[in-house]
């Protein structure tokens, strides 16, 4: 993926990629610590019926402020700018590309074509998206094992293990076919392009030959095959997002019935039980999946 931006005039450094992998953890365990203090508030304070005090209130709604205020800018709104900023690397090397060809080169260069190359940048969206939430994805899912292990109960973590990956899996899996779906999109794009510059460009001439209902014709087949590639591109990418809404439903109920009997049964506190939700919903609300790439255009 680093060679395929490098082929666009996108460079970008391990020590960026890095600096943003460890923006997006810093985020994720900040996120964490209200799980943290469900634990610590159920099984400290409200089961040993200690009366919580005032200052309390105000200290979690500043804790929660500065959490969500982190995730706003150094999260998404960095990484949105990184996105942006590689995108308009990719259209700084098409401008350098155009006025460094040679004349015969440019003329035979559809212009429509490379117009449409210039405001089609969701493929740069997506290998940026990649790079940072595949290796981080990995290390969240570590810790999130670690700490039902070690909280809660072996029962719970087992049940983790096999929810997260239903969770991540099915995006990696269709990528390439996400991938050759969108370049077949852009592919029928251009053609689209194509055919409405034709007609934009050559009114006089498509008006004195009398070929109005032949260039419609041709107009209508070209859209028509761009809207199908679109709409077959979208059918998959609805799918691949909606098995991970069906698991982020699922797995609070499934962690309150198994972790719930392991709290009957005395291997865990209510405290653990809360903690083990709010921290496998935790993964799954903040770690955006690879598809999101597609949708950041």
């Amino acid at each position: 993926m680093k060679k395929y931006l490098e082929d666009r005039g996108i460079y970008i450094t391990y020590s960026q990629l890095v600096m943003r992998i460890i923006f997006d953890l810093v985020g994720f365990l900040l996120a964490l610590l209200p799980a943290g203090l469900t634990l610590y508030l159920t099984d400290v304070w409200i089961t040993s019926g200690t009366h919580m005090q005032t200052s309390w209130i105000l200290g979690i709604i500043v804790c929660v402020f500065l959490i969500h205020f982190y995730q706003f800018y150094f999260v998404n709104y960095n990484s949105q700018m990184n996105a942006d900023r590689m995108a308009g690397n990719y259209r700084q090397h098409l401008a350098q590309k155009i006025l460094s060809s040679s004349i015969p080169a440019y003329e035979s260069q559809n212009k429509a074509r490379i117009q449409n190359m210039a405001n089609d940048v969701s493929a740069i969206y997506t290998v940026s998206s990649y790079l940072v939430t595949v290796p981080a994805n990995l290390v969240k899912v570590m810790i999130i094992i670690g700490l039902l292990l070690f909280y809660a109960s072996p029962s719970v973590a087992l049940t983790a293990i096999i929810l997260i990956p239903l969770y991540m899996v099915p995006s990696f899996l269709n990528k390439s076919e996400l991938e050759r779906l969108v370049a077949k999109e852009r592919e029928a794009g251009d053609l689209w392009f194509q055919e409405f510059d034709v007609i934009l460009n050559g009114k006089v001439s498509i008006t004195l030959n009398k070929v109005e209902n032949y260039m419609q014709n041709r107009y209508n087949e070209a859209l028509k095959s761009y809207l199908d590639a679109r709409n077959r591109q979208h059918f998959l990418l609805l799918i691949v997002q909606e098995f991970p809404l069906f698991v982020t439903t699922l797995a609070p109920l499934l962690i309150l019935i198994i972790g719930g009997n392991q709290v009957v049964l005395q291997n865990m506190t209510i405290g653990q039980l809360l903690f083990s939700i709010q921290i496998i919903a935790c993964l799954l609300y903040t770690s955006p999946s690879p598809r999101d790439g597609l949708l950041s255009r």
